[in-house]
Order: C-alpha cells, then structure tokens, then sequence
C-alpha cells in the first residue's frame, strides 16, 4: 500500500493506492514516501509514531517506536513480536550409578505428551532439559515454577526458589516433591534471546511404570518390561528400566505390576 499526501489548501489529502501482494497492512508491504518519508523509512521497520489526530492506518493506536514522523495521524502497523519457544524438552535421568543418561522426549504442543514412567525415587525428582535455538536468559522471579500440578523446583524434596541451570541455549530446571498420575506443566518466566522476551511452558505426563508411554499403566506394560529382562540399558529400551538402576530385571517388572491400573487424568 503506498500512502501519498499532498498539500490543497492546507488540508491534507491522503490518497491510498493499493500495490501488488498488499492484501492486509500486518503484511508491511507498503512504503510511506512523499511528505511522510524520512530518510526512505518503510513500513517493515515500524519506524512510525502516531503524533497527531487524522486518522490511524489499521485503527493502530500511537504506540509505535523508533524514528518519529512528525506529519499528523499516521502508524504503521507493528508486526507480531516472535514468539520464543524451545525448540527441545526432554526428562533426563542417569541410569546407575556414573551410568549413561537417557532422554524422555517431550513433545511441544499439539495433543501428545510425554509421558516420564521412570521412578523420581524417595522424593519425587525429575529434570528437564529445554533447548532453545539461541542462547538465552532467564529473568523471572522465580526463574522457574510450576504452573499446573503438583511439585516445586529444586531436589531431594526442597525447593531451591525457582532457580534454573542456564548454559548457552540449554536451559535445564529440576524439580522435586512430584506426585505420580498427573499432568505437569513447567513454565521459565521472562525467557530472553535478546530480541524476544516472553515466558515459555512445557507440558509433561509423569506416570511410573508407563514404559509403553501411551498414559495408562497396565498388562502390556508389565509384558514389556518382561520381555526386556535381563537386557543391557541403551537407547532402545532403557524405559523399562523404571528403577533407573541400570538393570532390566524383576524389580522393574515389580515396580511395574504394582502401578497397572493407574493412569494420567
């Protein structure tokens, strides 16, 4: 869209022409020139402030930033700012003691979620591992919390106030005090690449003995980890290590058999 002004008896007159793929003005492809271009600005910069009273393109109230056109009553639209989202979540947990580590990923939206069937032990420990696609800063208070279900951030059943690990783009919060059987969403608050700031969530399913992951522990569950006895843990069947010793064998299969029947809600 291209908006050109010009002077008739000291009115303005603003005349609107449309271009070529300017269907919406959220799109930006339009340029402000004549009387109102300062320097060539275009619209895709949102350099534009609204100082007057004439009238808003786009009904965009006179909230716009960087460089200011002085002549009266125009904005251009500000885009959407960009939403930051990990673009990895996984529970992690070390199997043994100096064993290997192995991921539960955990799916980022839509309708399917992780589900973590391995033990926390006595008080209930997990940890999440989010991946972002920059380096990033958490600066919430608290860094972290728990938004909908039952646990806290922190280990061994005290909560640390929230605190996270931040590496780079890795971002790693424990948690402790969580219950089995439920829905637990985790959210870092004020996440900042230094473009973008918002907070960012991730869901996940806890649920012991659930080595099929799909949110029902039962007989098929305990006939898996049967059939997984006696294996050596690696990436294809460390699920069934739901004690997290670094063995297959009864006391998962036990472990297992006193969950069937549980679910998540």
């Amino acid at each position: 869209m291209l908006i050109r002004i010009s002077l008739q008896a000291s009115i303005w007159v603003v005349v609107l022409v449309t271009t070529v793929n300017a269907s919406s003005r959220s799109s930006a492809n339009y340029n402000i020139t004549d009387a109102l271009d300062r320097g060539g600005v275009t619209a895709s910069s949102a350099n534009y402030e609204n100082t007057g009273s004439a009238g808003l393109i786009g009904g965009v109230a006179n909230n716009a930033s960087g460089s200011v056109v002085t002549e009266s009553g125009y904005v251009a639209q500000l885009p959407p700012a960009e939403l930051l989202v990990p673009i990895s979540a996984v529970s992690r947990k070390v199997h043994g003691t100096g064993g290997p580590t192995f991921d539960v990923n955990l799916p980022l939206g839509g309708s399917t979620i992780g589900v973590e069937c391995r033990t926390g032990g006595a008080t209930g420990d997990h940890q999440l591992i989010l991946t972002f696609a920059n380096p990033v800063t958490v600066n919430g208070s608290p860094q972290a919390q728990i938004t909908s279900g039952i646990g806290q951030v922190g280990t061994a059943g005290t909560s640390n106030g929230g605190v996270v690990n931040v590496n780079g783009a890795v971002v790693t919060v424990p948690l402790t005090s969580v219950a089995n059987a439920q829905r637990l969403t985790i959210t870092l608050n004020n996440v900042s690449d230094g473009t973008n700031s918002n907070n960012a969530g991730i869901s996940m399913g806890v649920l012991l003995g659930d080595t099929t992951g799909n949110g029902s522990a039962n007989a098929s569950d305990v006939s898996l980890t049967k059939s997984k006895s006696g294996q050596a843990v690696d990436a294809s069947n460390f699920r069934e290590d739901v004690t997290v010793n670094g063995s297959i064998n009864a006391s998962d299969v036990s472990q297992v058999k006193s969950k069937s029947g549980t679910a998540l809600p």
